[in-house]
């Protein structure tokens, strides 16, 4: 018999309260792992339960009451919300290391005809930057609304997409993805969100 397991089906946690925390995908892999990981070290009579999401999904359960905090992109107007920006980031075009059609960098002229792989950035300012260079009925080859997931495809030299700069910071590190500049745009800055009651 394993009594550790009875003990513990015996002597459930009791908690004071519990948290509920909404968060997109990339922002919990990126920074909302570590900071929940360091609450609970320090609260450890606070139960946490975490809803991985995109940010319009996000949005309406916070309205709702169903969360007490959210990490989004996309910010609120509501009177009962605070809606703060907790960190910036850059979006910056990537592709495979070894893709045959990589340059150093890229006009808005040579971005038109490359092969863009869709991966789920919505943000107003990023849409209405991208779509100033690119028409909105572009076809994607690929069109992946989490943003990790687009990575295989960029390692296998598939394409270019637009990134997150932090949740691709590694893989340019060890190589296997190269970033390209572009010689006559700035892409508009990526706003990480917290908003709370």
């Amino acid at each position: 018999m394993n009594y550790t397991a009875l003990f513990k089906m015996k002597s459930p946690e009791t908690f004071k309260d519990t948290l509920h925390i909404g968060v997109v995908h990339s922002l919990y892999d990126d920074h909302v792992q570590d900071m929940i990981v360091d609450y609970m070290e320090k609260n450890k009579d606070i139960a946490i339960k975490v809803t991985i999401e995109h940010s319009e999904n996000l949005i309406p359960l916070i309205q709702d009451n169903q969360l007490d905090i959210a990490f989004t992109y996309l910010s609120t107007k509501s009177p009962k919300l605070i809606c703060e920006p907790f960190a910036k980031d850059e979006i910056i075009l990537v592709t495979g290391a070894d893709n045959s059609l990589a340059k150093q960098s890229v006009t808005n002229e040579e971005l038109k005809s490359l092969p863009l792989l869709a991966s789920g950035i919505l943000t107003e300012s990023f849409d209405n930057w991208l779509h100033s260079i690119i028409p909105e009925n572009y076809m994607y080859p690929l069109d992946i609304n989490i943003i990790s997931n687009v990575v295989p495809f960029l390692e296998a030299n598939l394409g270019f997409s637009f990134m997150i700069k932090s949740s691709v910071e590694k893989y340019i590190k060890e190589g296997s993805l190269i970033e390209v500049s572009l010689a006559e745009s700035t892409v508009p800055e990526w706003m990480k969100l917290l908003q709370s009651f």
